[in-house]
C-alpha cells in the first residue's frame, strides 16, 4: 500500500510538472510574441533614427569637404584679379604665382596661360625629377573648359615619385567686362584634406572618407591606404554611390562591412562638383548600443515573468492532477485485467463526469470483451474453411491442368468436390449440341452414377436451375430449395436442401453448368461461391483446352492419312511410268541395274521394318535391309552384304538415318522432275499457241493445230473436224 502511494505522488508530481511546463511555456510564447513585437518596432524606429542620423553626419561631413574645395577654387578666382595675362609683364605674373604657392601649402605647382594657351608664367614646387610639370599635365579640355567661362578639376592621379594624391584645378582669366584672357592652373595636394576628414566625428568610433566616381580613396584617416589610393569600390555605399553619383542614397543607412572589414551602419553623400562622395561609417555595436540594451532589458522582463508564469502553473497543477492520477491508477488497473475495477467519481464537475464515462465505457469494454472471443473463434472457423478451400480449388487447377480427356476431367472434378468439399451431390452437365438440353456428363456418389445410367438431361430454360442457368448464364443460388420456385425436386436425390448452379463459359459461350447440391440450409456462403467461380472457370478452360486438343490430335491423323495416300498415290504413278520397279546394285567396282526386286526387298516392303537376312555368313557374310519410307509408306529397301559376321548397333542407326535421308531425297528429286515435267508441258502448250496465233485463215488454223498437236505430243495419227449438227442428223440418232 506505501508503495502504491509512493507511485501515486511520483505520478502525481509528474503531471504537476506536465502542467506547469505547459502554463509556462504558453506564458513565453505569448510574453514573446508581445515582446518580440515589441523589440521589432523599437528596432525599427531605432534603425531609421540612426540612418537619419547617419545622413546628417554625411552631409555635415560632405559640406566640410565641398567647403576645403570651394576654398581653393576662391583662392584660384582671387588670383586671376590679381594677373593680367595681356597686360602684365611675365616677371610680375611668376612672382604673383610664387606668393601664391608661399601662402597656400596645398598647391604644389602654378601656372598662367594667356588666350593662346601659351604659358606665361610657371611656379612649382616638385624637386623631384620624376615627377611630372603642370605644363605637361594641361590637356586642350582644360582650355575648352575655361574658354566657356567654367571652371576644371580633373579626376584624382598619383605622383609617380611620392605616391601623393593630386589634382588638377582650373579658372578662367577675364578682364572688368568679362572678356577671356587667358586660364590659371593649380595643382592641389589631397593630402592637406586628410586633416579635414581625419577631423570630422561620427559618433564616438565611426569614421568618414572620401571616394571619386571610379571607388579611389581619397581621404581617409589611415594615411597608408589614403596615400596609396586604395580600390573600395566592392563596398556597399561606394558601389551604390558608383552606380548612382547624382543623388543621396534612397534607403539611407545600411549594414555592411566596412573598409576595416567590421560590420558597419554606413551611408554617403554625393559632392556634386567634383564627381566624389563622402562616406560615413559607424560600427553596429555603438549604432545599435540602445537597442541591445533594451533587448536585454526586455529578456530580463521576460524571463522573470515567465518564471512567475511557471510557479503559478505548478501550484495549479498539483490542485488538478490528483483526480487525474486517481483516474489513470484505475485505468491502469483495468489495462492489467481487472474489469471489475471502477473510479471513484469525485473532484471537479469535469473531472467526475469523466469518470462516470470512464466507468460506462468499461461495462461496455467489459460486455464487448465477452462477445469479441465468441466471434474470434467464429471468424477464425470461417478463415480455416475459407483457406481449406482455397488449398482444394488449388489441386482441382492442378488436376485441370493436367488431364487431357474430357470425360477423365470431368469425372475426376466431380469426384474431387463431392469428398473434399463434402458436399451432398455434385454434377456436371455440358448443353448438347442443339442447345436444346443440359445433359449430364460427370457426377460424385451413388446417386450421381444411376443418373449418370439413366442419361439425366434438363430441358435449357424450362427445369430446374440448371436449366435456368443454361439459359440465362448467371449464377443461380437456392439457399433453402422449399422455398425456390425454379428448383427441380429429383427423386434420387430427396436429402437436397441448398442448391448452387454456375455456367462454365468459354469466350462467353455457355458450355455447361456446374450443380451443387447440399443437405444443409443455408450451405453456401460468399467465400464458397468465389471458390467455386474459380473453380467453374478452370474447368471451362480445360473443357476448351481438351477438345481443342482432341480437334487437333483428328486434324493430325486426317492430314497424316491424307499425305500417306497421296504420297502412295504419286510415287505408284510415278513407279508405273519406270515399269513398277527402279534399282541399281553397286559391289564396290561397278554398277549395275536390277532388273527385278530382291526376295528380302519383296518382304521388307510389305512389312515397312527391317530385316536381317540369313544367309552363308562364312561365304557371303551377313545381310541388312533396311526399308525406305517416306511419311509411313515404304518406297523401296536398302540392302547391303557385310564382310563381317557381326553388324555393329552404331553401322544399324547410320544406315537408318541414310535411308530416311534416301526417302526424303527420292521425294525431292521426284517433285523437281515433277516440276520440270509440268514446265515443259507449259512449254509445249505456249508453242502450240504461237503457232496457232500466226494462221489467218480458218483452213490454216486447223492444219496447224493438228500438225503441232502431233508432233509435240508424238502420237501417230491426230485428226480435227468442226461442223454443226443439223436437225434431221438428230433425227436419225
Amino acid at each position: 500500500m506505501m508503495e502504491t502511494k509512493k507511485n501515486n505522488l511520483r505520478s502525481a508530481r509528474s503531471l504537476s510538472g506536465l502542467l506547469a511546463i505547459a502554463f509556462f511555456v504558453l506564458s513565453v510564447v505569448i510574453l514573446l510574441v508581445s515582446g518580440g513585437l515589441q523589440l521589432f518596432f523599437n528596432f525599427r524606429a531605432q534603425q531609421q533614427a540612426i540612418s537619419s542620423q547617419q545622413q546628417v553626419i554625411a552631409q555635415d561631413a560632405a559640406r566640410t569637404v565641398s567647403s576645403f574645395i570651394e576654398e581653393n577654387f576662391s583662392i584660384l578666382s582671387t588670383t586671376v584679379g590679381l594677373i593680367h595675362p595681356n597686360t602684365l609683364l611675365p616677371a610680375a605674373q611668376t612672382q604673383i604665382a610664387q606668393s601664391l604657392l608661399a601662402n597656400q601649402p596645398a598647391f604644389r605647382q602654378f601656372a598662367i596661360f594667356d588666350i593662346n594657351n601659351n604659358e606665361t608664367a610657371m611656379a612649382s614646387r616638385v624637386q623631384n625629377a620624376g615627377s611630372a610639370t603642370l605644363t605637361s599635365l594641361v590637356t586642350d579640355g582644360v582650355f575648352a573648359q575655361t574658354q566657356q567661362g567654367q571652371r576644371y578639376i580633373s579626376s584624382l592621379y598619383f605622383d609617380s615619385v611620392t605616391d601623393e594624391p593630386l589634382v588638377l584645378m582650373a579658372v578662367p582669366a577675364t578682364n572688368a567686362i568679362g572678356a577671356f584672357q587667358g586660364t590659371v592652373v593649380a595643382e592641389l595636394n589631397l593630402v592637406s584634406m586628410f586633416n579635414l576628414v581625419n577631423q570630422l566625428k561620427v559618433g564616438n568610433t565611426g569614421y568618414a572618407y572620401v571616394v571619386d566616381n571610379q571607388g579611389k580613396l581619397i581621404a581617409y584617416r589611415n594615411i597608408s591606404l589614403f596615400l596609396r589610393g586604395k580600390d573600395v569600390s566592392k563596398i556597399a555605399s561606394v558601389n551604390d554611390f558608383i552606380h548612382n553619383p547624382s543623388s543621396t542614397p534612397i534607403n539611407g543607412a545600411k549594414l555592411y562591412s566596412g573598409i576595416n572589414g567590421e560590420f558597419v551602419v554606413g551611408t554617403y553623400v554625393p559632392l556634386g562638383t567634383p564627381d566624389w562622395a563622402v562616406v560615413t561609417e559607424l560600427p553596429w555595436q555603438e549604432a545599435y548600443r540602445a537597442s541591445i540594451q533594451i533587448g536585454v532589458a526586455s529578456l530580463g522582463i521576460l524571463l522573470g515573468l515567465a518564471v512567475l508564469s511557471a510557479v503559478a502553473g505548478v501550484l495549479l497543477a498539483r490542485r488538478l492532477a490528483i483526480p487525474l492520477i486517481e483516474l489513470t491508477d484505475t485505468a491502469t488497473a483495468i489495462a492489467a485485467g481487472d474489469l471489475k475495477k471502477r473510479a471513484m467519481e469525485k473532484g471537479g464537475r469535469e473531472t467526475a463526469a469523466l469518470a462516470s464515462a470512464f466507468n460506462n465505457m468499461t461495462d461496455q469494454m467489459q460486455g464487448l470483451i465477452d462477445s469479441l472471443e465468441e466471434r474470434v473463434s467464429e471468424r477464425t472457423r470461417v478463415l480455416e474453411k475459407h483457406s481449406l478451400e482455397l488449398q482444394y480449388a488449388a489441386q482441382i487447377v492442378r488436376q485441370v491442368s493436367v488431364i487431357q480427356d474430357t470425360d477423365i476431367l470431368l469425372n475426376e472434378v466431380a469426384r474431387f468436390i463431392k469428398e473434399r468439399f463434402g458436399y451432398y451431390h455434385t454434377g456436371i452437365f455440358l448443353v448438347d449440341d442443339k442447345e436444346e438440353y443440359a445433359v449430364l456428363k460427370a457426377a460424385g456418389g451413388e446417386a450421381g452414377q444411376l443418373l449418370l445410367a439413366n442419361k439425366h438431361k434438363l430441358k435449357i430454360g424450362e427445369t430446374g436451375i440448371v436449366g435456368y442457368v443454361a439459359k440465362t448464364g448467371e449464377p443461380r443460388i437456392a439457399l433453402d430449395v422449399g422455398s425456390d420456385a425454379i428448383h427441380f425436386q429429383n427423386p434420387l436425390l430427396p436429402y437436397t436442401r441448398s442448391e448452387m448452379a454456375l455456367p462454365l463459359k468459354v469466350t462467353n459461350h455457355i458450355i455447361g453448368i456446374l450443380d451443387i447440391q447440399s443437405d444443409k440450409i443455408n450451405a453456401f456462403d460468399q467465400s464458397s461461391i468465389s471458390v467455386m467461380q474459380i473453380v467453374t472457370d478452370q474447368i471451362s478452360i480445360g473443357i476448351e483446352r481438351a477438345q481443342l486438343l482432341q480437334g487437333l490430335q483428328q486434324n493430325a491423323a486426317s492430314l497424316e492419312l491424307s499425305l500417306q495416300e497421296n504420297t502412295s498415290r504419286t510415287w505408284r504413278n510415278f513407279l508405273e511410268q519406270h515399269r513398277g520397279y527402279l534399282g541399281y546394285q553397286f559391289d564396290g567396282v561397278t554398277m549395275e541395274t536390277l532388273s527385278k526386286s530382291s526376295a528380302e526387298g519383296l518382304k521388307i516392303m510389305q512389312k515397312g521394318e527391317l530385316v536381317p537376312a540369313k544367309g552363308d555368313v562364312e561365304k557371303t557374310g551377313n545381310t541388312m535391309a533396311v526399308p525406305i519410307q517416306l511419311r509411313g509408306q515404304t518406297l523401296g529397301t536398302l540392302n547391303l552384304q557385310f564382310q563381317g559376321t557381326d553388324i555393329p548397333q552404331e553401322t544399324h542407326r547410320l544406315v537408318e538415318e541414310a535411308a530416311n535421308r534416301l526417302a526424303l531425297a527420292l521425294e525431292n528429286a521426284r517433285l523437281v522432275q515433277d516440276a520440270q515435267r509440268l514446265a515443259m508441258r507449259e512449254r509445249q502448250i505456249n508453242v502450240i499457241s504461237a503457232q496457232v496465233q500466226q494462221s489467218v485463215n480458218l483452213e490454216t488454223l486447223l492444219q496447224n493445230t493438228v500438225r503441232e498437236l502431233g508432233n509435240s505430243l508424238g502420237v501417230s495419227k491426230t485428226f480435227i473436224q468442226i461442223g454443226l449438227v443439223n436437225s434431221e442428223s438428230k433425227k436419225d440418232q
